[in-house]
């Protein structure tokens, strides 16, 4: 490898991509099973040309750091004291409406300006409910407290 002074001050390695370029690429090789389309994908998002082959080289050198770069971070996260200026609250479960709850889920479709049509999901969780009928005595089942 020559001198250049211009890759030098753009840190860039033998492989002339930049330090981000490359962990993005690492990162894309490592979270999608296949090389193949991490490498699609990264020319797709980037219109920058990689080859599989490329990747799998990156990710042979760099995925490991990449990965425990990640585990550190996340260790970090759950063990990280909180700030003095942060305040910590846990989240609670809340407790059900009822013994059983139903779970109703559906779909829609709805315009987007720019985008076009797009899929929107929705669910209701209510509580379940067995009465008896006054008048028949048989038991029924209602669904109550929607949300």
């Amino acid at each position: 490898m020559g001198f250049f002074p211009l890759d030098e001050r753009l840190q860039l390695g033998e492989h002339n991509w930049t330090p981000e370029t490359v962990k993005q690429i690492v990162k894309l090789g490592v979270e999608i099973p296949s090389y193949r389309r991490a490498a699609a994908d990264f020319t797709e998002l980037t219109k920058v040309g990689v080859s599989k082959s490329s990747v799998g080289e990156l990710v042979k050198r760099y995925g490991s750091q990449l990965v425990a770069q990640q585990e550190a971070e996340a260790v970090a996260m759950v063990k990280a004291p909180a700030q003095a200026e942060e305040v910590v609250t846990k989240r609670h479960m809340p407790a059900p409406d009822s013994e059983v709850m139903a779970l109703s889920m559906d779909g829609a479709m709805v315009h987007i300006r720019g985008e076009g049509w797009k899929e929107v999901k929705t669910v209701s969780v209510s509580a379940v409910e067995q009465v008896i009928d006054a008048q028949s005595g048989e038991r029924e089942v209602r669904l109550s407290r929607h949300r």
